[in-house]
Protein backbone atom coordinates (compact mmCIF):
# COMPACT_ATOMS: atom_id res chain seq x y z
CA UNK A 1 0.00 0.00 0.00
CA UNK A 2 1.72 3.61 -0.82
CA UNK A 3 1.29 6.94 1.19
CA UNK A 4 -0.67 7.95 -2.14
CA UNK A 5 -3.72 5.20 -0.73
CA UNK A 6 -4.13 6.22 2.91
CA UNK A 7 -6.01 10.00 2.14
CA UNK A 8 -8.14 7.62 -0.01
CA UNK A 9 -8.85 5.57 3.23
CA UNK A 10 -9.66 8.09 5.52
CA UNK A 11 -12.80 9.22 4.79
CA UNK A 12 -14.88 5.43 4.39
CA UNK A 13 -12.30 4.97 7.96
CA UNK A 14 -14.28 7.81 9.78
CA UNK A 15 -17.76 6.84 7.96
CA UNK A 16 -16.93 3.05 9.44
CA UNK A 17 -16.52 4.58 13.23
CA UNK A 18 -19.21 7.20 13.20
CA UNK A 19 -21.56 4.04 12.02
CA UNK A 20 -20.70 2.13 15.19
CA UNK A 21 -21.42 4.69 17.32
CA UNK A 22 -23.89 3.76 20.15
CA UNK A 23 -25.06 0.51 19.15
CA UNK A 24 -29.23 -0.04 19.14
CA UNK A 25 -31.33 -2.98 19.12
CA UNK A 26 -34.87 -3.93 18.57
CA UNK A 27 -37.39 -6.58 18.32
CA UNK A 28 -40.96 -6.08 17.61
CA UNK A 29 -44.31 -7.23 17.74
CA UNK A 30 -47.08 -5.86 15.54
CA UNK A 31 -50.82 -7.86 14.97
CA UNK A 32 -51.24 -7.94 11.13
CA UNK A 33 -54.50 -8.81 11.82
CA UNK A 34 -55.60 -5.90 13.86
CA UNK A 35 -57.67 -2.67 12.59
CA UNK A 36 -55.06 -0.08 13.24
CA UNK A 37 -57.22 2.70 11.78
CA UNK A 38 -59.74 2.35 13.99
CA UNK A 39 -57.20 3.62 16.73
CA UNK A 40 -57.77 7.36 16.53
CA UNK A 41 -56.78 7.95 20.07
CA UNK A 42 -54.16 6.46 22.83
CA UNK A 43 -53.55 7.07 26.58
CA UNK A 44 -50.32 6.23 27.69
CA UNK A 45 -50.07 5.49 30.89
CA UNK A 46 -47.55 5.97 33.59
CA UNK A 47 -43.73 3.88 32.30
CA UNK A 48 -42.51 1.36 34.72
CA UNK A 49 -39.69 1.71 36.42
CA UNK A 50 -36.79 -0.80 37.17
CA UNK A 51 -34.07 1.75 37.33
CA UNK A 52 -32.13 3.67 40.35
CA UNK A 53 -33.02 7.07 38.71
CA UNK A 54 -36.63 7.58 40.56
CA UNK A 55 -37.85 9.76 38.15
CA UNK A 56 -36.90 7.49 35.19
CA UNK A 57 -40.13 5.71 34.35
CA UNK A 58 -41.81 9.28 33.68
CA UNK A 59 -38.95 11.12 31.86
CA UNK A 60 -39.24 8.01 29.30
CA UNK A 61 -43.05 8.44 29.33
CA UNK A 62 -42.70 12.22 28.47
CA UNK A 63 -40.15 11.73 25.93
CA UNK A 64 -42.64 8.69 24.11
CA UNK A 65 -45.30 11.45 24.07
CA UNK A 66 -44.17 13.83 22.56
CA UNK A 67 -42.65 11.68 19.83
CA UNK A 68 -45.93 9.84 19.16
CA UNK A 69 -47.59 13.58 18.95
CA UNK A 70 -45.00 13.93 16.47
CA UNK A 71 -45.47 11.50 14.40
CA UNK A 72 -49.22 13.17 13.78
CA UNK A 73 -50.96 9.40 13.17
CA UNK A 74 -53.30 9.27 16.72
CA UNK A 75 -54.51 11.95 19.80
CA UNK A 76 -52.93 11.34 22.86
CA UNK A 77 -54.83 11.74 25.98
CA UNK A 78 -53.77 14.42 28.56
CA UNK A 79 -51.06 13.24 30.70
CA UNK A 80 -53.53 15.04 33.74
CA UNK A 81 -56.48 13.14 32.47
CA UNK A 82 -54.84 9.66 32.39
CA UNK A 83 -53.62 10.58 36.05
CA UNK A 84 -56.89 11.66 37.56
CA UNK A 85 -58.43 8.29 35.73
CA UNK A 86 -55.75 5.75 37.40
CA UNK A 87 -56.85 7.79 41.11
CA UNK A 88 -60.55 7.60 40.77
CA UNK A 89 -60.27 4.19 40.02
CA UNK A 90 -57.55 3.31 42.48
CA UNK A 91 -54.79 1.63 40.26
CA UNK A 92 -51.48 1.87 41.27
CA UNK A 93 -49.57 -0.51 38.94
CA UNK A 94 -50.81 -0.53 35.66
CA UNK A 95 -48.43 -3.63 34.43
CA UNK A 96 -50.60 -5.56 35.69
CA UNK A 97 -54.08 -4.82 34.49
CA UNK A 98 -56.68 -7.48 33.33
CA UNK A 99 -58.72 -7.41 30.09
CA UNK A 100 -61.73 -5.67 32.05
CA UNK A 101 -59.31 -3.07 33.74
CA UNK A 102 -57.97 -1.81 30.29
CA UNK A 103 -61.61 -1.83 29.08
CA UNK A 104 -63.02 0.27 32.35
CA UNK A 105 -59.75 2.92 31.82
CA UNK A 106 -60.05 2.93 28.26
CA UNK A 107 -63.65 3.46 28.38
CA UNK A 108 -63.33 6.35 30.84
CA UNK A 109 -60.25 8.42 28.82
CA UNK A 110 -62.23 7.63 25.71
CA UNK A 111 -58.86 5.76 24.38
CA UNK A 112 -59.18 3.30 21.72
CA UNK A 113 -56.08 1.86 22.93
CA UNK A 114 -53.60 2.33 25.64
CA UNK A 115 -49.61 2.26 25.67
CA UNK A 116 -47.59 0.94 28.85
CA UNK A 117 -43.80 0.79 29.20
CA UNK A 118 -41.10 -0.22 31.55
CA UNK A 119 -37.79 1.35 31.28
CA UNK A 120 -35.27 -1.39 32.69
CA UNK A 121 -32.15 0.64 31.86
CA UNK A 122 -31.60 4.63 32.46
CA UNK A 123 -28.06 5.33 33.16
CA UNK A 124 -24.98 6.88 32.13
CA UNK A 125 -21.86 4.64 31.81
CA UNK A 126 -18.51 6.24 32.91
CA UNK A 127 -15.11 4.71 31.45
CA UNK A 128 -12.20 6.59 32.09
CA UNK A 129 -13.05 10.21 29.90
CA UNK A 130 -15.76 8.76 28.17
CA UNK A 131 -19.70 8.52 29.03
CA UNK A 132 -22.33 6.62 27.60
CA UNK A 133 -25.85 6.54 27.79
CA UNK A 134 -27.69 2.98 28.47
CA UNK A 135 -31.39 3.26 27.58
CA UNK A 136 -33.57 0.13 27.64
CA UNK A 137 -37.37 -0.34 27.37
CA UNK A 138 -40.27 -2.15 26.81
CA UNK A 139 -43.63 -0.69 25.54
CA UNK A 140 -46.78 -2.17 24.43
CA UNK A 141 -50.15 -1.43 22.91
CA UNK A 142 -53.54 -2.74 24.46
CA UNK A 143 -56.99 -3.18 22.50
CA UNK A 144 -59.45 -0.95 24.70
CA UNK A 145 -62.01 -3.83 24.19
CA UNK A 146 -60.04 -7.07 24.46
CA UNK A 147 -57.35 -5.97 26.39
CA UNK A 148 -55.25 -8.08 23.93
CA UNK A 149 -51.40 -6.91 22.68
CA UNK A 150 -51.87 -5.11 19.44
CA UNK A 151 -47.71 -3.81 19.41
CA UNK A 152 -44.75 -4.49 21.61
CA UNK A 153 -41.26 -3.02 20.99
CA UNK A 154 -38.12 -3.88 23.16
CA UNK A 155 -35.77 -1.50 22.24
CA UNK A 156 -32.31 -0.60 23.53
CA UNK A 157 -29.37 2.01 23.04
CA UNK A 158 -26.31 1.88 24.86
CA UNK A 159 -22.22 1.55 25.36
CA UNK A 160 -19.72 3.77 23.74
CA UNK A 161 -19.23 4.03 20.36
CA UNK A 162 -15.99 3.86 18.59
CA UNK A 163 -15.37 7.56 18.10
CA UNK A 164 -15.99 7.93 21.91
CA UNK A 165 -13.72 5.34 22.83
CA UNK A 166 -10.99 6.00 20.17
CA UNK A 167 -10.78 9.79 20.71
CA UNK A 168 -12.53 10.47 24.04
CA UNK A 169 -15.67 12.34 22.34
CA UNK A 170 -18.66 12.05 24.16
CA UNK A 171 -21.51 10.45 22.84
CA UNK A 172 -25.54 11.47 23.54
CA UNK A 173 -26.83 12.42 26.54
CA UNK A 174 -29.28 9.80 28.28
CA UNK A 175 -31.80 12.49 27.03
CA UNK A 176 -30.79 12.15 23.52
CA UNK A 177 -30.66 8.47 23.57
CA UNK A 178 -33.87 7.87 24.75
CA UNK A 179 -35.32 9.96 22.03
CA UNK A 180 -33.56 7.97 19.37
CA UNK A 181 -34.96 4.70 21.39
CA UNK A 182 -38.35 5.99 21.56
CA UNK A 183 -38.66 7.04 18.01
CA UNK A 184 -37.13 3.53 17.09
CA UNK A 185 -39.93 2.16 19.01
CA UNK A 186 -42.70 4.34 17.57
CA UNK A 187 -41.64 3.84 13.87
CA UNK A 188 -42.22 -0.19 13.72
CA UNK A 189 -45.83 1.20 15.19
CA UNK A 190 -46.38 3.69 12.69
CA UNK A 191 -44.50 2.35 9.21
Amino acid sequence: MTRRALPGLALPLCGLLAASACASHHTAFLDRAADFDAIRRVAVLPFENLTTDPNAGEKVRRIFIIELLSQEVVEVVDPGEVARVLSEQRIDAVDTLGPEQVKALAEAMQAHALILGTVQEFSVDRTGQVSAPQVSLTCRMLEADSGRTLWSAAVSRGGAGAMSRLFGVSGDTPSEATRKLVREAIETLVD
